[in-house]
C-alpha cells in the first residue's frame, strides 16, 4: 500500500515536471525565434528547413513562409514540440497569407487558392 502510494507520487511529480508545448498563438515576430527554439537540435534537413521558413517571415514573405511551413509539418521526424511549433507557425503565416492575398498579392493568392483546392 504504501508503495503504492509513493509510486503514484512519483508519477505526479514527474508528469508535472515535464516538458509541456505552448497552444498559444504565435504573433509573425514571435515565429523564427520559437522555429530556432524548437529545431536547434533538429536533423540537417529539419533544421534548414525551419531556416528557411524564419527566414521567409522575417522578410515578409507569407507565401514562402507558408509552403515551406506545410512542407516542414509533413516530415514524419519531427518531435512533438517541432509539430506543435510548426503548426503555430503556420496559422500566424496563414493569418499573414491571408492578408497579403486580401491586398492584392498575386503570389499569396496562388497559395491560397492551392491551399484551399488541396487541403
Amino acid at each position: 500500500m504504501k508503495f503504492a502510494f509513493l509510486a503514484c507520487v512519483a508519477l505526479v511529480f514527474a508528469s508535472a515536471c515535464s516538458k509541456k508545448t505552448s497552444t498559444s498563438v504565435l504573433q509573425p515576430a514571435e515565429v523564427p525565434a520559437a522555429l530556432d527554439q524548437a529545431f536547434a537540435k533538429a536533423a540537417g534537413e529539419a533544421q534548414q528547413a525551419a531556416t528557411q521558413s524564419a527566414t521567409a517571415v522575417q522578410n515578409n514573405d507569407p507565401a514562402t513562409a507558408f509552403e515551406t511551413l506545410q512542407k516542414l509539418s509533413s516530415r514524419p521526424d519531427l518531435t512533438p514540440e517541432q509539430r506543435a511549433t510548426t503548426a503555430r507557425a503556420m496559422a500566424a503565416s496563414f493569418k499573414q497569407l491571408r492578408s497579403a492575398a486580401e491586398g492584392g498579392n498575386t503570389r499569396a493568392q496562388a497559395v491560397m487558392q492551392h491551399y484551399q483546392a488541396t487541403r
